[in-house]
């Protein structure tokens, strides 16, 4: 009697699937990184441009200000920012801060979040503020991909 199902085969099958899945995802993650540095590349330009000019940049998708400081970090991954080395990284970028009452208070605030998410990290202190790095983007884990689904019996003992 031949198993309807070679479950070491598919069972193969699957784990092959989810490294092909976990690779494309790889990649299509750092794209986006390149995308948003592009963007924000752009957006410099612009504001730079405008501003030659005499005119005001409004960037054409408005963006929040925690978005528009994590895109400050990823654009110059290198570099240590406090507060005020932020404000200047966001004025360069083009990015609208006159909607913000106290400006460095708030841009105190997102960075106090994102070092709470670990997304960057104290660098030791810049004059007198402390100053703060991206850290680097992991991999994504596959348990954050696939869902676990509960693992089907099957019986073999069955003919066709």
């Amino acid at each position: 009697m031949e198993p309807l199902i070679d479950t070491a085969k598919l069972l193969e099958q699957f784990k092959q699937q989810i490294a092909a899945t976990r690779a494309e995802l790889g990649r299509t993650m750092q794209k986006e990184d390149e995308l948003t540095t592009q963007l924000a590349h752009l957006q410099e330009i612009a504001a730079s441009l405008a501003r030659m000019l005499g005119q005001e940049y409004i960037a054409e998708d408005a963006i929040g200000l925690t978005d528009a400081i994590r895109q400050a970090f990823r654009t110059a991954p290198n570099t240590q920012m406090n507060a005020i080395g932020v404000r200047a990284r966001l004025q360069q970028m083009g990015f609208d801060l006159t909607q913000y009452g106290n400006v460095l208070a708030s841009i105190h605030t997102v960075l106090g979040r994102l070092q709470q998410k670990n997304e960057i990290r104290p660098t030791g202190m810049v004059g007198n503020s402390q100053a703060y790095m991206a850290n680097p983007i992991p991999p994504p884990k596959l348990s954050d991909v696939l869902v676990p689904r509960p693992t089907p019996t099957l019986d073999t003992t069955k003919t066709k």
